[in-house]
């Protein structure tokens, strides 16, 4: 293989060497030879499939069926993507982009249309969040998929319990003493 002198430098000294030194520490790399240092299983199997396909059209689909099947790939407006787990919904990927981007949602579009909370995404979708003034609702624990959606939803609802809490106890308060306030003053 020939390489420049900038490509050696990128190779020696680059983030993949980085990599590369800190994986081998994790893996035992004295009784392997070095083709098998990096390999790892999907690509492996990849390969097999490559062997194994009678056209393009087969192994794309092989491809895509045993490795993508099992996350969706979405775009949101910026062109940037979110990789999700198969079953997601709107909900799910508001806060992957960001737990406030969630929390103030108001709408999703997708691919231009307005689609309900519980819409369930596709591969190749572009979504756009609409936030502004909203507050998640109770029944949006029953579209999000994503433990780590579900998670920040419970805390949410933890902490507006709380607060709710505190106002009650602050009102009760308030009243207990503007009742008895002619005994608390003579005592």
């Amino acid at each position: 293989q020939i390489r420049t002198s900038a490509m050696h430098q990128i190779a020696e000294n680059g983030m993949a060497s980085h990599w590369a030194y800190t994986d081998g520490k994790k893996r035992d790399v004295s009784n392997k030879p070095a083709g098998e240092l990096y390999n790892t299983p999907w690509l492996s199997s990849i390969k097999e499939w490559q062997d194994e396909a009678l056209c393009s059209r087969d192994f794309v689909d092989c491809v895509r069926r045993e490795l993508l099947g099992k996350r969706v790939f979405v775009f949101l407006r910026n062109g940037k993507i979110l990789n999700l787990a198969k079953g997601a919904t709107v909900i799910d990927a508001a806060f992957q982009i960001h737990t406030e981007v969630g929390l103030t949602m108001h709408g999703v579009e997708i691919n231009g249309k307005p689609v309900p909370f519980s819409y369930e995404l596709n591969n190749g979708d572009v979504v756009s969040v609409l936030t502004g003034k909203g507050k998640p609702a109770t029944d949006w624990m029953r579209f999000a998929k994503i433990r780590s959606t579900r998670s920040k939803l419970r805390s949410y609802f933890r902490r507006k319990q709380k607060e709710s809490l505190r106002d009650a106890g602050a009102i009760l308060l308030m009243d207990f003493l503007s009742m008895y306030n002619e005994l608390i003053q003579e005592s």
